[in-house]
């Protein structure tokens, strides 16, 4: 209880218990196992058969559960696992002394049957509120981008420290073998040249895209689709006083409930100056346009407004990132 809480163990042994009691009954009616678990291989194992979690939440939602307690029973009963193979891995224990996981990705998806096949609504994103906006902006560009930036720059700092040692040493490689050239009379080669590499931090880019979506969405309405369609010439300014602001043009969305095709609007300062250390990190051309935005055909020739990034996982522990150029 010390490691993994009381509450968090009450739920996951009240879990336990009842699942083991659907088993039970079933042994005892010789119910189990039967031919369907013997032929998908699970009759040895308790109890991953997906029949004993649908009639442990049939039960359960027959009492009056919610589908909330159920997913919450179910991360308790995951930590329980968790810790229980964390345990078996530091003990050295052999696969067979101990049970096999029992929590499997179809238990999610059981739960998601079960909620709809009652009338259960999914559950719906609220607005988010302009306190709520100016609290994650502020925390983005005070405190994550300094640390990514900083982590960053210490990361470079390693690899010049790693490419200088390498150009070092291709250098006197280079030296020796000339001393011998020159013994024979024979043409020198010339030295290595130098070259750093200073490329842009992508979580930084990533950070500065969240945030650029942040405001884009909230004072454009627009959904997280529809700002990854937009295009560096969807931008332009328009001159107001002394200052110039920035406008962007929905050219790729839904039409307008008022019938506007190609509604726009204000782009808030924070927004533009996310979007421009963006563009200017990722080394994009952008020269927005002033008094009116081109056209539509000139628009769609110019560089993403947001290019995006995808994680792949590779292999245990392994990511691999890929900066995507064209939105899709």
């Amino acid at each position: 209880s010390r490691i993994l809480g009381a509450s968090t163990l009450r739920a996951a042994r009240t879990g336990l218990f009842a699942l083991q009691d659907i088993l039970l009954e079933k042994k005892t009616n010789n119910e189990w196992p039967d031919s369907a678990s013997v032929e998908a291989g699970t009759a040895g194992l308790w109890p991953t058969d997906r029949r004993i979690l649908r009639l442990w939440i049939d039960g359960r939602i027959a009492a009056g559960a919610k589908p909330v307690s159920l997913r919450t029973t179910l991360s308790c009963l995951r930590a329980l696992e968790t810790y229980l193979t964390d345990m078996r891995d530091l003990l050295g224990l052999p696969s067979n002394e101990m049970a096999p996981p029992l929590l499997l990705r179809e238990w999610d998806t059981a739960i998601a049957a079960q909620a709809k096949s009652v009338g259960a609504k999914q559950r719906q994103a609220f607005p988010i509120r302009f306190e709520d906006l100016q609290r994650l902006r502020t925390r983005i560009l005070e405190e994550q981008i300094p640390e990514a930036q900083s982590a960053w720059d210490d990361q470079l700092a390693d690899r010049n420290h790693i490419l200088l040692t390498k150009h070092r040493a291709s250098q006197r490689e280079v030296l020796a073998r000339n001393a011998s050239l020159r013994e024979l009379g024979l043409p020198t080669e010339p030295l290595p040249s130098l070259t750093r590499i200073h490329p842009p931090s992508p979580a930084v880019a990533r950070l500065l895209l969240r945030l650029a979506i942040l405001g884009l969405g909230f004072f454009g309405s627009l959904r997280t689709s529809e700002a990854l369609a937009l295009r560096v010439g969807d931008f332009y300014q328009v001159r107001r006083g002394e200052q110039f602001l920035t406008r962007c043009v929905i050219r790729r969305s839904k039409r307008d409930q008022h019938g506007e095709e190609q509604p726009e609007f204000t782009v808030d300062p924070v927004t533009v100056e996310a979007l421009q250390r963006l563009w200017s990190l990722l080394g994009i051309q952008a020269d927005l346009s002033v008094g009116a935005p081109i056209e539509d055909a000139a628009a769609a020739d110019t560089p993403p407004a947001l290019p995006y990034f995808k994680s792949v996982w590779t292999g245990q522990g392994k990511r691999v990132e890929s900066l995507y150029v064209e939105a899709t």
